[in-house]
C-alpha cells in the first residue's frame, strides 16, 4: 500500500452525474471534480482501458441522451465538460488509501478508485509523479460493470460507511479486514463468473462462519449462515436489510439462504446449478428485473455480500460472536 503522503489521488472510475455538489469529504480525503490538467495527466491510461473494450472513450467524455428505448452517446469534444472525479488526501493523517477504496466500494453507489496518481519511490528515477494501480481491476469494470448512465450517490451514505471503515479497528478484527480485502481483490475476477460467485460465498463463511466440528453432526456451514445471516436481516436498519426475504412464495428466509448455498455447493462441485437456478428465476424479486438469470443473482449476492460487511463494520463484536458460535 502507497503511503498516503506519497499520493497525489485516485480517479474514480465510475461516471458521476454533473449535478452532484462536489466536494465531499471522506475519511481525510476529499471527493472532488477533477481539473482539466489532472485529467491530462491520467485520461491517457484510463481510456485505454474503455476504448479495449469498447472502440470508444470513457462514459465522462460522451453526452448521454434518451432516444427512443435506448440512449444515444455522442463524443463532449470540451475537455471541460468531461465529468472525471478523484479523491486526494486532505491531510496527512487521512486513512490509507486502500482503506478508503474499501468503504466506497461497499457503498450502495459502488464508487471504484483503481488507478492512481502517486509520488515515485525514493531514490527511483523518473516523473515525480506516475500513474498506477490495479489494471485488472479497471479493465474489468471498463468490460464487465461499465455503467453508461452517469450516478448520483447519496453523499452521506458514503460519508457513514467511510466513517465505518476509518474507525474500524484492523488489529483487534483481522478476520474482518481480511474479508474485507478479499472483497475488493474478487473485482479483477469477470462479473459473470462462477468463481466470483464463489468468492462471494467464501467471504460470507469468512465474516460469519467457522470450520464444523466432526463432534456435532448439526455444526455444519449452511446452518450457520442461515442463523447468522436471518439475525443481521433482523438487526439491519431500514433500507438495509440482506434481501432474503423478497423472493416471491418462498416459505421463509431461511429457505432462501439454503437454496443460496445449494446453488453454491452445484458449482463448487462441478454442475450447473440450473434447478437451484430456476427457483430463483421463478421467485425473482421485482427489484431485480431486467437482468440475465444468473447475472441478476450474481448482483443480489454481491448486494448482500457487501451489506454483511457494512454490519460487520458496525457491529465488529458482535459478528464476531456471532462466527465463534
Amino acid at each position: 500500500m502507497i503511503p498516503t503522503e506519497r499520493v497525489k489521488y485516485g480517479v474514480v472510475l465510475n461516471d458521476l452525474d454533473a449535478d452532484l455538489l462536489l466536494p465531499c469529504h471522506l475519511g481525510g480525503w476529499e471527493l472532488r471534480w477533477a481539473t482539466v490538467e489532472e485529467i491530462a495527466e491520467f485520461q491517457p491510461g484510463i481510456n485505454s482501458y474503455a476504448r479495449s473494450h469498447f472502440g470508444q472513450p470513457a462514459s465522462q467524455e460522451l453526452a448521454i441522451t434518451p432516444q427512443g428505448s435506448g440512449y444515444l452517446y455522442t463524443c463532449i469534444t470540451d475537455s471541460t465538460q468531461w465529468r472525471y472525479s478523484i479523491v486526494q488526501p486532505a491531510n496527512p493523517s487521512a486513512m490509507l488509501g486502500a482503506r478508503l477504496a474499501e468503504a466506497l466500494r461497499l457503498s450502495v453507489a459502488d464508487l471504484r478508485v483503481e488507478h492512481w496518481v502517486g509520488q515515485r519511490p525514493p531514490g527511483s528515477d523518473g516523473p515525480q509523479w506516475t500513474p498506477g494501480g490495479s489494471p485488472g481491476q479497471c479493465v474489468q469494470f471498463f468490460g464487465e460493470f461499465r455503467r453508461f448512465l452517469p450516478a448520483k450517490p447519496d453523499l452521506s451514505e458514503l460519508q457513514a460507511v467511510t466513517k465505518l471503515r476509518q474507525e474500524f479497528d484492523d488489529a483487534k478484527y483481522p478476520s474482518i479486514t481480511r474479508t474485507v480485502a478479499l472483497f475488493r481483490e474478487l473485482d479483477s475476477v469477470p462479473e459473470h463468473s462462477r468463481t466470483k460467485l464463489l468468492g462471494y460465498f467464501g467471504v460470507l463463511e469468512g465474516v460469519l462462519s467457522h470450520a464444523p466440528s466432526p463432534q456435532d453432526p448439526v455444526d455444519s456451514v449452511t446452518r450457520q449462515l442461515k442463523r447468522n445471516l436471518i439475525l443481521l436481516d433482523n438487526r439491519a436498519p431500514a433500507g438495509e436489510n440482506l434481501g432474503v426475504s423478497e423472493f416471491e412464495g418462498a416459505k421463509d428466509s431461511s429457505q432462501v439462504i439454503a437454496k443460496l448455498y445449494s446453488y453454491r455447493s452445484a458449482i463448487a462441485h462441478g454442475g450447473d446449478g440450473t434447478g437451484d437456478l430456476q427457483w430463483f428465476e421463478d421467485r425473482r424479486p421485482v427489484r431485480w428485473q431486467g437482468d440475465p438469470p444468473r447475472l441478476w443473482l450474481h448482483y443480489f449476492m454481491r448486494l448482500l455480500v457487501k451489506r454483511v460487511l457494512v454490519a460487520a463494520l458496525r457491529e465488529p463484536q458482535l459478528v464476531h460472536d456471532l462466527r465463534a458460535a
